[in-house]
């Protein structure tokens, strides 16, 4: 391998593992105590290499919004992924997905629930850093828009449920008992009305933080 693609590939490397890094740092104390020095301290890196990949303060928050949003994309690409998707029903896979995803999120969503909530948290000061998020959704709902006219409301309000349902449990409010049970049956309902069909040896997916 070329000495330029490996120093790529570390660099690389490095930066992920200050973005793994600080990610942790914000979910165990806070969006608050991020810093330049707490992040290279606790990367084990110095200061300078930590600036030479995020300039400042606010580039880093930057980096740490892009990277939610991809853990938002690859989260329910791997769940679609658990269903041999076709043009006809992908509006039901989407269903499908989105509901498992919220079950298995109830199970294991600390980590990333911490971390959701302290980012959305800069909407406040500084809404500029929640671009990446608008996109996801803009680009969650323009797919909506594709779907035949018979389904595209009713999977849009599904779709608008499962994220109440998410938000209620990153603020600890998660609905419990038959309620919650009663919600998602009437979601599963929705959804079972396409043909989807699971896949024999689908992908494992990863929640780690």
């Amino acid at each position: 391998m070329p000495t330029s693609t490996l120093k790529t590939e570390k660099a690389r490397q490095t930066r992920a593992h200050f973005i793994h890094v600080a990610r942790s740092l914000i979910v165990e104390e806070g969006i608050e105590a991020l810093s330049m020095d707490r992040l290279a301290a606790r990367a084990g890196y110095s200061k300078g290499a930590c600036m030479y990949h995020f300039k400042s303060k606010s580039m880093l928050k930057d980096a740490l919004m892009a990277d939610y949003a991809q853990h938002l994309s690859s989260q329910l690409a791997a769940h679609r992924a658990q269903y041999i998707e076709t043009p006809d029903n992908a509006p039901y896979v989407l269903l499908h997905a989105y509901i498992d995803w919220y079950e298995g999120f109830e199970q294991t969503h600390d980590g990333w629930a911490r971390l959701g909530v302290a980012l959305l948290s800069l909407s406040g000061h500084e809404p500029e850093r929640l671009e990446p998020i608008r996109a996801w959704y803009e680009a969650l709902y323009d797919e909506v828009e594709t779907f035949p006219a018979s389904i595209r409301h009713t999977v849009l309000v599904a779709i608008l449920a499962l994220e109440g349902l998410f938000f209620s449990a990153k603020f600890h409010m998660a609905l419990k008992g038959s309620i919650r049970d009663e919600a998602l049956s009437t979601l599963r309902t929705i959804a079972a009305q396409g043909n989807v069909k699971r896949r024999d040896n689908p992908p494992s997916i990863s929640r780690a933080l």
